[in-house]
Order: C-alpha cells, then structure tokens, then sequence
C-alpha cells in the first residue's frame, strides 16, 4: 500500500527530461494524473484493505466481506444452538462473559450467525476460494478454520474422512460446516464424515 503523504506530483515532474521541463501546458498535464491517481486511487484502496481485514471488523461491513468472497448471505441458525450464558446446573450454558445472553423464549427463533462465527465462515469460503486441495491443504484449512489440529483420511475412493482428534471445537462451527458446505476439497472428491473427539 503506498504512503498517505507520498507526494505523487513531485515524483511525476522530477521524471520530465530536460527542456520539457520549462513547458508549462506539458508541467500542467503531467500534474493533473498523478493528483487523479492521489485523490481517487489511493483512498478506495485504503478503504478496500481496511475491509479485508475482516477479522478487525463487524457488522454490515462483514456482510460485504462475505459478499466479496461469494456468501450471499449470513447462514441462519437456531438460537438454541449458539453457546449462551445461562445458569449453573444448565450443562449446556457458558459462563459468565464467556458468550451471549439469550432469553429461553426465544431460543426456537433462527438469527443470522454472530460476527465470531461469521468470521470463521469467511475463512473457510476463502480456503475454499484458494487452496490446492491436496490432503495436506486441506488439513491446514481445517487446523486454522477450527483452531485446533485435524486428521484427513484419503479413503482411496473419491471419498475423504475428517477427524478433529477434540471435543473442544465450536459446535456451531462444526453444524455450518457440515450442513454449508464450507471444508475445501478436490472436485470430485466427497467428505464421506466429520468426526468429533479424539
């Protein structure tokens, strides 16, 4: 990315040769792109690497990250799915500052997935967008989409089996990657399973 203060028309006119240098329709012109290029270029691009940091961001600019590499949408899920803050003696509560706080009446509702999980989504549609999708590829997208180490099994029949070897991943995560499509592969080549625990 270039410099904010970089000074584009200095640059330009120290390039005219010689005796041009005194023409001042010939000055004039070649000042005018490199001012173009300072006021219109430079600031969208700015724009645009602050967007692709989509792991600074929230909200409405994540939805247009999602829509740059090809998701639509943001997936819905039920909200008794998501991991809640809930009270002691509900096994399937977070504790405290550790996730959301979600009325029980509204827990048969489906929402758009939240920013954390969305942002996992878009990592993967980008894996899914690049990489090679050979056996080691892949295993490196799913270390990194799942934050923890995986094994892929090439089933010698156009099928592949994936193992997480833990049983603390997000349950969430896992739902959207079986039910969205998201774990990259070869063409042609089917995720015959996804299995939790080691």
């Amino acid at each position: 990315m270039p410099d904010a203060n970089f000074d584009y028309v200095s640059k330009a006119e120290s390039r005219i040769y010689g005796w041009f240098q005194k023409g001042p329709k010939l000055v004039s012109w070649i000042d005018t792109i490199p001012a173009l290029v300072a006021a219109n270029l430079e600031n969208p691009l700015q724009i645009l690497n602050y967007i692709l940091d989509y792991q600074n961001i929230s909200g409405a600019m994540l939805d247009i990250v999602g829509r740059i590499v090809g998701i639509t949408e943001r997936p819905r899920i039920s909200m008794s799915a998501l991991e809640y803050f809930g009270y002691l003696g509900d096994l399937t509560a977070k504790g405290y500052n550790q996730a959301p706080y979600y009325d029980a009446e509204a827990a048969a509702q489906t929402i758009p997935i939240p920013d954390y999980t969305f942002k996992s989504v878009i990592k993967a549609k980008i894996y899914k967008n690049s990489v090679l999708c050979t056996i080691d590829a892949v295993k490196e997208a799913i270390d990194d989409i799942f934050g923890i180490s995986c094994t892929v099994i090439d089933n010698k029949d156009m099928t592949m089996s994936i193992n997480l070897n833990t049983t603390t991943y997000s349950s969430v995560l896992y739902y959207l990657a079986v039910n969205y499509d998201l774990i990259p592969k070869p063409p042609g080549v089917q995720i015959s399973s996804i299995n939790g625990g080691s």
